[in-house]
């Protein structure tokens, strides 16, 4: 069974801040790639919601946190 996958606001943000970031220190070609790579790391989730490390510092909270890694960026989401 798939699930759907929801971008929160500050995710968006965030994406962007990446990607203008990038562009302005490397190049565009760099900056589109890197974010299509972070956004299709997380397609996994449609098919194995539960396959990322449990977000420690997240533990107590209500929600069930857990994150993915890409290069050096830390994609954090909850079931």
């Amino acid at each position: 069974m798939e699930v759907t996958l929801f971008w929160t606001d500050f995710a968006k943000n965030e994406l962007n801040k990446i990607f203008h970031y990038h562009n302005e220190k490397a190049n565009l070609n760099i900056a589109k790639k890197l974010i299509k790579d972070i956004i299709q790391k997380t397609e996994i989730l449609k098919t194995q919601p539960g396959c990322g490390a449990i977000e420690i510092i997240l533990e107590n909270r209500f929600e069930n946190y857990r994150f993915l890694v890409h290069k050096n960026y830390k994609i954090i989401y909850w079931l």
